[in-house]
């Protein structure tokens, strides 16, 4: 039998030697792209944390800016609202009742007293003494008998800053309520709607006495004729024969 040869047995060598190399490099290629997907993933992941905080701090951002500009908006306001108003601005008060009114106040350093002669009748006193009626005699204003209907000042004061500073901003400035300035309106067909007119009694109850002698006293001038608005008022007050 022939024995093998040096050749044949470099021959195996070489090709184990070459098994082992292929075998040593497919792990390394394996490492190299779980290196490669491992930093993808933490990459991703810090990417999406990232975002998160700045999302996070973009919202927190914002609602700061908005409760700073609520708190600026509330300081405009809050100047706005309020003007200092001198004793000595004029004031005018209008009524919306019949007959005389008189009222008398001596309060030592200021006496007031003016008078209002009928129905749509007005009188000027000044801020002083306007302070002093409201203190006086609440319900004339609160029921709209005496309105305030405007002022007048050297400065910058309106009627509206007047009412304001009394707070009366719900009598007056309600849309949905009888503004004690426009009584007659209500009477005013062109004006108020009969639907308009029951809406706004029924949320001025208050004020109920006062329409009714308004529109009596325009009824008897021939300027309110209106049945429905006649029968709302009748309603209210359980008075069936009211305005015949």
């Amino acid at each position: 039998m022939a024995k093998p040869t040096n050749t044949s047995k470099n021959t195996t060598k070489r090709e184990v030697k070459q098994e082992v190399k292929q075998e040593i490099k497919t792990p390394e290629i394996d490492i190299k792209n779980l290196i490669q997907q491992v930093t993808e993933e933490v990459s991703y992941k810090l990417k999406t944390e990232y975002e998160l905080k700045i999302s996070d701090l973009e919202k927190k951002l914002s609602e700061k800016t908005t409760e700073i500009l609520k708190v600026e908006n509330n300081v405009k306001v809050n100047k706005n609202k309020y003007k200092f108003i001198p004793d000595n601005t004029k004031v005018r008060l209008k009524s919306n009742i019949g007959g005389l009114f008189t009222f008398s106040e001596d309060r030592g350093k200021v006496r007031v007293y003016f008078q209002i002669d009928n129905f749509g009748q007005s009188a000027t006193i000044s801020y002083e003494e306007l302070s002093i009626f409201i203190s006086s005699k609440p319900t004339f204003i609160n029921k709209g008998a005496i309105a305030i209907v405007d002022a007048y000042s050297d400065t910058d004061i309106t009627v509206e800053d007047i009412i304001i500073d009394k707070r009366l901003e719900k009598l007056y400035f309600d849309e949905n309520k009888i503004n004690p300035m426009c009584i007659e309106d209500l009477f005013d067909d062109n004006i108020t709607s009969e639907k308009e007119f029951e809406m706004k009694l029924n949320n001025s109850l208050e004020m109920a006495e006062t329409v009714m002698e308004a529109g009596h006293i325009l009824y008897k001038k021939g300027l309110f004729t209106n049945n429905t608005k006649m029968n709302t008022i009748r309603q209210i007050f359980r008075k069936p024969n009211l305005f015949k």
